[in-house]
């Protein structure tokens, strides 16, 4: 058979001026008329659109400003077996009154050629994953708890049943890469997940509500960001439910805001700084921990601290840079551990009161709490170790049969192909995914889950996401 991507390309337009000081001073509604005047607004390019093929070829882009376009489809076999064929075409989307069309555009029929394929190879069925004796392989758990995972659409597993995960609902329409935010309820009924400009609760039931959206919230102090904003990176409610902490990308990409949401009266209050991935939110007073990175490496070597009343509340120094933290349950220490493309990977504690960093005497990357005085972490790329505090040696809990695919180099940094350990609030839950290089050179995605306390996990083979989250 033969499997298609489609990649819409936006047109490169001029570069887009920034807002004038002017207009910035006259407040949001101004900022709102400026950007309706200026049409290469409309579309920041380049901009890049993953679309789905129907069974008969067809396909479908929802809500494509005016402007010209480049589609560029790459045909491929199973197994990465035959000749590819690549195909470019060039349209134009006319100008529309009212600024969008209900009305679809056809840009005709783009024909490829099916790749030859000499050999038709299927993957192995065998499950890659080992489980150490530590653990015993369920096909459904003795617990009960939820699993959500997140792409284009919220899935969600019920830990007391087996099968695959059961999709909630289709939050965003074909065409679109999906959400990058979860937040499960504090209550356990449901999830809070983000498309970028609003804030939607799905229930357990499916049932898709709106909680917040960022053009009808009040920033403060007064930002006319929201103008231009997207809702981007962590989302963290409060302990006690009553607000949410969220990220929000300010006026034409150019500010970051660290933000807390009470929406109760859709009202935002926002500072400098940035929950960056790897950081950590302090729930009960909003203060972030963030590992610092810098283009040098003798340039500050440090852990940021910052709310949002105070651009920088405090700096701690360590010895290495790091790249993920986590808050103890006491809130007293941080948990520091490098990615898993480190040469030299490392663990440390950092106490909060004095600042003392204390290296533990084990090696691993992506290190996660599980407990008061117990942690899990990967190694490279391809085992999951767990870790109690002052134990003589790590236990490996599982491995996967394969060799992480070859890295690629982005901006001059190492990709990754382990996700860091995703563990449920009290840490008796854990999830990891991971992606090996079969010996036929396939890349195979997984998924396991784990209930430390009956010391069960399941394997949810060939399936992963970005973004995962457990209910409780």
């Amino acid at each position: 058979s033969v499997h298609g991507m489609l990649f819409t390309s936006g047109a490169r337009r001029l570069q887009t001026p920034d807002v004038p000081q002017h207009v910035l001073a006259q407040g949001v509604e101004a900022v709102k008329r400026w950007m309706a005047e200026q049409r290469d607004l409309q579309f920041m390019a380049p901009t890049y659109l993953m679309v789905r093929f129907e069974a008969d070829g067809s396909f479908r882009i929802e809500d494509v400003p005016a402007g010209r376009y480049k589609l560029s489809a790459q045909s491929f076999g199973l197994g990465g077996g035959g000749d590819l064929d690549n195909v470019e075409h060039e349209f134009d989307v006319p100008e529309m009154p009212s600024g969008r069309s209900d009305e679809p555009l056809s840009i005709g029929s783009i024909e490829m050629k099916a790749p030859t394929q000499p050999k038709r190879f299927r993957p192995p069925s065998i499950s890659p994953v080992r489980i150490d004796t530590q653990l015993e392989l369920v096909e459904k758990f003795e617990r009960a708890n939820a699993f959500y995972a997140l792409d284009s659409s919220l899935w969600q597993l019920d830990t007391r049943t087996s099968g695959k995960p059961r999709r909630l609902n289709q939050v965003w329409r074909d065409g679109t890469q999906g959400g990058t935010q979860i937040a499960p309820l504090p209550d356990g009924t449901g999830v809070a997940i983000s498309d970028g400009e609003k804030v939607l609760v799905v229930s357990l039931a499916g049932e898709v509500t709106e909680l917040a959206a960022l053009e009808r919230m009040r920033a403060i102090p007064d930002e006319p960001f929201l103008a231009t904003g997207r809702i981007s990176g962590g989302m963290a409610f409060s302990d006690d439910g009553r607000f949410l902490f969220l990220n929000v990308t300010g006026v034409l990409g150019k500010e970051n805001y660290f933000g807390r949401l009470n929406f109760d009266i859709q009202e935002l209050q926002i500072g400098k700084g940035w929950f960056a991935a790897g950081a950590e939110i302090n729930r009960a007073n909003g203060v972030v921990y963030s590992p610092f990175s810098c283009k040098s490496e003798g340039d500050g070597l440090r852990i940021d601290a910052f709310d949002l009343d105070e651009a920088l509340s405090r700096t701690y120094a360590v010895s290495r840079k790091y790249h993920r933290c986590q808050l103890s349950s006491d809130r007293t220490r941080l948990l520091l551990s490098t990615s898993d493309t480190e040469e030299k990977p490392a663990i440390a504690l950092l106490q909060l009161d004095d600042g003392k960093e204390s290296a533990l005497p084990i090696s691993g990357s992506y290190a996660s709490w599980t407990g008061p005085d117990a942690i899990v972490f990967i190694r490279s790329s391809r085992e999951l170790w767990s870790y109690r505090l002052g134990d003589e040696r790590p236990v490996r809990l599982m491995s996967v049969d394969g060799e992480p695919p070859d890295s690629q180099s982005i901006m001059n940094m190492k990709a990754s192909w382990a996700l860091p350990p995703v563990c449920s609030a009290d840490g008796s839950w854990v999830c990891w995914q991971y992606t090996i290089k079969s010996p036929q050179g396939f890349s195979r995605n997984g998924t396991v889950l784990i209930d430390l306390t009956t010391r069960q996990c399941r394997r949810l083979d060939d399936l992963w996401w970005h973004t995962v989250a457990w209910g409780h």
